[in-house]
């Protein structure tokens, strides 16, 4: 189980390799992958709620990262290493689920999270 979770972080390197790899593509296409990055955050958000609904005490996570990605959103705070911090928020829950399914599922969904924000934190280092 912790060769999945740890899996899970390979998403932001395949991000920021796909950055190195293809540089003039980041610019067209930095609204779709800022489309994806709220994609699959909403959808990991939503895999929490439905794992954690039965345990009370951790149901609380799902709906706080919803209000802090729309909070952080609306004061504008751009800088991408916050989107980072999000990990440590998916990875916590993902060991107290018992369903082997529903682990991979979300394994999967965080992998597919961190694939654009590799590539959105390579595009901001750009930037700089």
């Amino acid at each position: 189980m912790i060769y999945l979770a740890l899996l899970t972080l390979v998403g932001l390197l395949c991000g920021f390799l796909l950055a190195l790899i293809a540089p003039e593509e980041l610019v067209p296409g930095r609204k779709y992958f800022l489309l994806l990055k709220h994609f699959f955050f909403l959808v990991i958000a939503t895999l929490l709620l439905y794992a954690l609904v039965p345990i009370y005490l951790y149901a609380f996570i799902p709906v706080l990262l919803v209000i802090s990605f729309y909070l952080l959103n609306e004061i504008k705070l751009k800088n991408p290493l916050f989107d980072l911090a999000y990990y440590p928020f998916f990875l916590l829950p993902f060991f107290v689920i018992a369903d082997p399914v529903l682990q991979i599922i979300l394994a999967t969904a965080i992998f597919l999270y961190g694939f654009p924000l590799g590539t959105l934190l390579k595009d901001d280092r750009q930037k700089s």
